[in-house]
């Protein structure tokens, strides 16, 4: 159930640096240009298929149900919306995608665990959503596009009840790539999955307009990323059947910097939220209608304490 507590655990039941282009990758495994930590991989776990590691299974538990798998959709971004009902109330966005549908978001409430939605939504992929200024972000009709929400207006769809239809509040926006993204300090950070890039945009609270403001370097085939006071937190993953991978960095740091390390993580990864000190990890595995066969099946989210994930040995 997700819940809050004193020490934001919701669950047992979020500098301007030159960048080079990044070299690509074999096919195959995601691979990045350090190796992470699998030490152990193959053993038993706590969720279906192979264990991806001794990291991985030391600091993550099972969560909550991931809504929506049911329908034949499939999760992409997570996202942490902080007193969504004007009444203090909490929640995570799922955002999700199904082929030839529209886009879709759910909310669990924390403290509940109430599921709120499906709310329509204009979006090709889904491939993300964070709450900044007031503003819903989700990704347009492709990854190079950005769609904003009134949160009020979404609020208001989650609160009417059943499945409701939300149109953006505006064209979509041009952006750098939106494959994924997370806000953070007033910030959105948005990112291409093909092309190692993350960009920085400041966000106009009247208006939602989206000012650029600094790009950096990530690792390959970024699926999700959660922004803390002192690390980037990368969720990566290419494949049904390889290993996913967490990446930590120094915040402000390009993944090449001496800071970055990472672990595996079961296959499939996708968002990843912070809420009170709690990191939320989304996985697409689960919708086996979509993608049967993966590694590791996994219809829950997880959950370790944010502070702990930059604490293992490099691979």
């Amino acid at each position: 159930m997700i819940r809050r507590t004193a020490t934001g655990l919701i669950g047992a039941s979020l500098a301007l640096t030159a960048v080079v282009t990044a070299p690509a990758t074999a096919a195959g495994r995601e691979t990045a240009a350090i190796k992470c930590n699998d030490s152990g991989e193959g053993g038993r776990a706590f969720y279906h298929g192979p264990s991806a590691g001794d990291v991985y299974d030391g600091k993550f538990r099972q969560g909550n149900p991931i809504p929506g798998l049911s329908e034949g959709y499939v999760p992409q971004g997570l996202g942490a919306w902080k007193n969504w009902d004007g009444a203090g109330h909490d929640m995570m966005l799922v955002s999700m995608y199904m082929d030839g549908y529209k886009g879709r978001v759910y909310g669990i409430e924390a403290g509940t665990s109430k599921v709120f939605g499906p709310v329509d939504i204009r979006s090709a992929h889904a491939g993300g959503v964070a709450v900044v200024k007031g503003w819903v972000f989700v990704p347009g009709d492709n990854n190079r596009s950005m769609n904003k929400y009134k949160a009020a207006d979404l609020a208001a769809k989650f609160k009417a009840g059943g499945r409701q239809t939300l149109a953006p509040n505006g064209p979509a926006q041009k952006v750098g790539g939106a494959s994924f993204l997370t806000g953070y300090g007033g910030v959105l950070y948005t990112g291409h999955f093909d092309e190692d890039r993350m960009y920085t945009y400041a966000v106009n609270g009247a208006t939602g307009r989206l000012e650029k403001t600094a790009t950096y370097k990530t690792p390959d085939k970024t699926q999700g990323v959660m922004v803390t006071r002192t690390h980037f937190v990368y969720s990566t993953s290419y494949g049904r059947k390889n290993p996913s991978n967490i990446h930590v960095v120094a915040r402000g740091k390009n993944i090449d910097h001496r800071s970055a390390k990472c672990f595996q993580a079961p296959s499939m990864s996708e968002g990843i939220a912070d809420y009170e000190g709690t990191a939320w990890l989304l996985y697409e595995s689960g919708a086996t209608g979509q993608y049967p066969g993966a590694r590791n099946v996994i219809k829950h989210l997880h959950w370790a304490r944010t502070a702990d994930l930059p604490k293992f040995t490099a691979g």
